[in-house]
């Protein structure tokens, strides 16, 4: 919510707690772009086995990016264990 001119003004209905997860998510993608563009092209240093190489970049980085964005968009309940104990 913003105060302008003493009234009080939503904008589309979004909580600060949702503006925080868009900007973290945004955050998230940006950087995993940036370290992804670097390991390609570090990558491209190695002629051998470069096709496998990029493969492998991409699945990590996309692993990253899935779990980042759960991490971020899914809280767990109060008195639910940590997913990672299931």
């Amino acid at each position: 919510m913003f105060e302008i001119f003493g009234k009080e003004i939503r904008l589309l209905f979004f909580k600060q707690e949702d503006g925080i997860k868009l900007l973290l998510t945004v955050a998230l993608v940006l950087l995993l772009m940036v370290l992804r563009w670097v390991a390609r092209g570090i990558s491209r240093l190695v002629q051998r086995a470069r096709f496998w190489t990029l493969q492998a970049i991409n699945l990590a980085f996309a692993l990253l990016l899935l779990l980042g964005i759960l991490s971020i968009c899914f809280v767990t309940p109060p008195g639910w264990p940590p997913a990672w104990v299931w």
